[in-house]
C-alpha cells in the first residue's frame, strides 16, 4: 500500500504534464507562465522524490539473504519482489522528472519555431523594402529621361513599385514563405 500510494502521486503528476504539454502545443504560453507551471511541477516531482528515497534503506535491508534466515522461506521471495516493485518505483520518480525536463525543451522548440516565422516574415519585408530602394535610387539619379519629365512618370513609377511588391508578396504567400 506504500508504494501505491507512490504510484497514484505519480499518475497525478503525470497528468499535470500531459496537461502543460498540451497547452505548450495549443496555446502560446507567456514565458512567465510556463516557468510557473514548470516550477510548480518540479516541486512536485523533487517532494516525491525526497519523500520516497529515505525508504530505500528499509526496502533493501528486507530483501537482503540475511534477513531471510529471521523469516519464513516463502516470505522471502515476496520480499524479494518488494524490493524489485520498490526499484520500479524508483525507476518511475526519475522517468517522470525526465518527463518534466522534456517539457523544457517542448517549449523551446516552440518557441524557436515562432521566432523562425517571424524572423522569415522580417526577412521577406527587408527583401521587398530594398528592393523597392533600389527602384527609388534608380529614378532618383541626376540623369534626362522622357519618361521623367511626363507629369504621370510619378504615379507610374508608383503603381509599378507597388505591382511588384504585391506580386512578390501573393507569390511568397502562395509558397509559403510567409
Amino acid at each position: 500500500m506504500h508504494l501505491v500510494s507512490y504510484f497514484t502521486a505519480l499518475e497525478n503528476l503525470e497528468k499535470n504534464v500531459d496537461k502543460l504539454d498540451d497547452l505548450i502545443l495549443t496555446k502560446d504560453l507567456s514565458d512567465s507562465e510556463f516557468l510557473n507551471e514548470m516550477l510548480e511541477l518540479r516541486h512536485q516531482v523533487s517532494k516525491l522524490r525526497r519523500l520516497f528515497l529515505p525508504h530505500r534503506d528499509v526496502f533493501y535491508a528486507l530483501s537482503r539473504p540475511d534477513f531471510f534466515s529471521s523469516v519464513e522461506s516463502d516470505s522471502a521471495a515476496e520480499l524479494q519482489k518488494l524490493n524489485e516493485r520498490f526499484n520500479h518505483a524508483v525507476g518511475a520518480i526519475e522517468s517522470s522528472r525526465d518527463m518534466v525536463l522534456s517539457l523544457f525543451d517542448l517549449y523551446t522548440t516552440r518557441s524557436a519555431h515562432r521566432i523562425n516565422r517571424t524572423i522569415k516574415t522580417l526577412t521577406f519585408v527587408t527583401i521587398i523594402s530594398s528592393g523597392l530602394s533600389v527602384i527609388a535610387g534608380i529614378f532618383g539619379m541626376n540623369f534626362e529621361v522622357e519618361f521623367f519629365k511626363s507629369p504621370e512618370g510619378f504615379w507610374i513609377t508608383i503603381l509599378g513599385m507597388a505591382i511588384l511588391a504585391g506580386g512578390v508578396a501573393m507569390a511568397a504567400r502562395i509558397k509559403n514563405w510567409i
